[in-house]
């Protein structure tokens, strides 16, 4: 019985504190025209359209994806809380937040 008491509120811890949105993120658009990585950040768009693929095939809100950068697999957390993303181009774009990994944050539309 304190097994499930344990995990219940594990469980709840995860539910509680989801992932927070940072308005301060603008990300770059990646070649795909479909994911976005954080300026200035050594996230990659191959690793973005891995996350991006995973999130669409498999469904969050967590996602694994593996960086062909780093050759790591890492675990995303994704907001589908329609997210806007401030571009670097000035747009911006509603779209999906993930970020986990090695202090990634990837935008997938």
């Amino acid at each position: 019985m304190k097994i499930l008491a344990a995990l219940a509120a594990i469980l709840a811890g995860v539910v509680l504190n989801p992932v927070v949105a940072h308005a301060d993120f603008v990300f770059d658009v990646c070649p795909s025209g479909m994911d976005g990585v954080v300026a200035g950040t050594p996230t990659s768009c191959p690793f973005a359209d891995n996350v991006r693929a995973n999130y669409f095939r498999y469904g969050g809100p967590h996602v694994g994806a593996y960086s062909p950068v780093t050759g790591e697999n890492y675990s995303m957390d994704c907001v589908d809380t329609n997210f806007i993303a401030h571009l670097s181009d000035g747009e911006t774009h509603p779209g999906v937040l993930c970020t986990g990994g090695n202090d990634a944050a990837v935008v997938i539309w």
